[in-house]
């Protein structure tokens, strides 16, 4: 079971971001920088790139997720 995330650099999605990582749940973080700094790292997260906008992005990054925390 997959968990996708939106707002993962935000202040209120990096906090459920690092505390689903905390329980060991896998994460689907979708953000438009990747290379932010705050993001969090583990083994167990997959970062995509893309933009809510756009329903492409969107549904990579969503394959295989059975819930979503929408928090962008």
């Amino acid at each position: 079971m997959s968990i996708l995330l939106t707002g993962a650099t935000g202040y209120v999605g990096n906090r459920l971001a690092h505390r689903l990582l905390e329980q060991g749940q896998a994460v689907n973080l979708l953000v438009r920088d990747p290379g932010a700094v705050n993001l969090p790292a583990a083994k167990n997260i997959q970062i995509f790139k893309g933009d809510i906008r756009d329903a492409g992005t969107v549904a990579l990054a969503m394959h295989g997720c059975t819930h979503v925390y929408h928090c962008a």
